[in-house]
């Protein structure tokens, strides 16, 4: 008899789903329908005058309407769901053979939490509304209830939590097993299978953090195939001002702290970084490499631009140089970094590893000077050699976490 019913409903459920696919929407809410099975046990503090000893589980199946609301206060993990269905529990005495058939309407609310974006848990209260009891000895009824609500046999209505777990098999359809557990002596407990069926499915924006994910993953193959540029500070403005301004002494000893400083980088990254193909160039070829235009903008070990250096193409650039990152609320808090940005010079972001805290005191004197650390980090120091040693690391550990070779 159960089987005779939910066979030919699972196949409409399903091929209604297909149906369905077609005609998705975007909203934070779906509804749906569903259809399943039973397999109940009644209390065995129930009396049933006909027989000695408790029942075992029977079969039975139930169908309804069911309703989900996504919570972005509680996390974007978190949903609300809630059903309202038609239930047949049955039991069964074996010798001599007793069927007891109970027919409720009720209603489930609780909570789902998504732990994979196919895989959710659902937790709740699951209430029962007793219709009528009917109890058959083989296939002949010897018995009914005519009153709804509670019987002569002792059922009632119930109100027991419910676990579960629900698997999605198609944009449109999900099955879901669940457990509802009896908290009364004189409740029933019941596991259930059931196929359901979303009518409004929602179409999902892929959430923030995915999006993120998914572009850094892009952004690391990038690189790995394509090319870093690393900028080199000319200072150019800054020693043009001092020079109109007499100060021909000072903008010397700029342009000559600036060229260590560059050669120090320059070494920094020859010796210390090898996860792609590496070339420099000066800050005032900014605009060149912004508009995709490399010829002739590319410096030999010499610093001295080399018109035989070149990229192919279409080829990915990705622009490095040692700069500040902005950090708190409105970027309240900033410190120096090797920061790596894409070719229009935005700065990329989490989780890519977009710097290498790199926080030092002004280069004066000597290019190679050690950096010094944040004050809160007073134990922290890094050359600039270990700066650029520590993001390639990070790079490198960021590519294999992708599981690529």
């Amino acid at each position: 008899m159960v089987l005779r019913i939910l066979i030919p409903l699972c196949l409409w459920i399903l091929a209604l789903s297909e149906i369905c696919s077609a005609q998705r929407t975007a909203s934070d809410f779906s509804y749906g329908a569903f259809v399943g099975g039973n397999f109940s046990r009644f209390s065995p503090a129930i009396d049933f005058p006909e027989f000695d000893g408790p029942m075992d589980r029977g079969p039975g199946f139930h169908a309804g309407l069911f309703g989900k609301k996504e919570l972005p206060k509680l996390g974007e993990r978190f949903s609300l769901a809630g059903a309202a269905h038609y239930s047949l529990l049955t039991g069964i005495v074996r010798n001599p053979f007793y069927r007891m058939r109970n027919q409720y309407i009720g209603g489930f609310l609780g909570l789902q939490y998504k732990i994979a974006d196919d895989l959710h848990l659902t937790l709740g209260a699951n209430g029962l509304y007793l219709l009528n009891s009917r109890l058959f000895q083989s296939r002949t009824l010897e018995r009914e209830s005519g009153q709804a609500g509670s019987n002569f046999w002792g059922f009632r209505n119930e109100i027991n939590p419910m676990i579960g777990a629900e698997v999605r098999l198609s944009p449109n359809a999900q099955i879901a097993l669940n457990y509802i557990h009896p908290v009364s002596s004189r409740a029933t407990s019941n596991i259930q299978l059931s196929l359901l069926l979303s009518i409004n499915t929602e179409e999902k924006r892929p959430s923030d953090r995915l999006m993120a994910r998914s572009e850094a993953f892009n952004q690391i193959g990038e690189l790995r195939s394509g090319v870093l540029l690393v900028r080199l500070a000319t200072g150019k403005n800054k020693i043009e001002a001092l020079t109109v301004r007499g100060r021909a002494e000072e903008a010397d000893r700029l342009k000559t702290d600036l060229e260590n400083m560059n050669r120090t980088i320059m070494r920094a990254f020859k010796n210390n970084y090898n996860f792609s193909r590496v070339e420099f160039f000066y800050s005032d070829d900014s605009r060149k490499v912004r508009e995709g235009r490399y010829e002739g903008i590319f410096l030999d070990d010499n610093l001295q631009p080399d018109s035989s250096i070149s990229i192919r193409p279409l080829v990915p650039v990705y622009i490095a140089e040692f700069g500040s990152v902005s950090k708190g609320t409105g970027g309240s808090m900033s410190f120096s970094a090797l920061v790596i940005m894409d070719r229009q010079f935005n700065t990329l972001e989490k989780p890519f590893p977009y710097y290498a805290r790199a926080l030092h005191a002004a280069v004066k004197s000597r290019a190679d000077r050690t950096l010094v650390a944040f004050p809160l980090l007073p134990f922290t120091t890094a050359t600039y050699e270990e700066t650029v040693a520590k993001w390639n690391r990070s790079l490198r550990e960021f590519y294999a976490r992708q599981g690529m070779n």
